[in-house]
């Protein structure tokens, strides 16, 4: 396991085959041993954090394979873009009701 981040030393997949943790297109059985590995991994959310900054495409990074990670990174999106809009929405009297 490359252990560029401080993390990653204390990962649960620290001693674990890293072949484990990048199971094949389709291979459901490899991805949930992976899955099971970040169960309860004390550093889960900052792996998962740094695998959606790098927007890491391959393996099981904080619990989420790479299907998810890209849904995960698209409703963020979402989600910001919302959150964005809504000041202007409110500044402009959208949404509000006149009696």
């Amino acid at each position: 396991m490359n252990t560029d981040q401080p993390w990653q030393a204390r990962g649960n997949c620290r001693n674990v085959d890293p072949e484990t943790m990048f199971p094949e297109t389709g291979d459901l059985i490899g991805r949930t041993q992976a899955k099971a590995t970040c169960r309860g991994c004390k550093v889960l959310v900052d792996c998962l954090e740094w695998a959606l900054e790098a927007n890491v495409e391959h393996g099981v990074w904080g619990g989420l394979d790479e299907d998810e990670r890209r849904k995960l990174r698209r409703s963020r999106r979402r989600l910001s873009a919302v959150k964005t809009t809504e000041p202007a929405a409110a500044a402009s009297g959208a949404g509000s009701s006149a009696a």
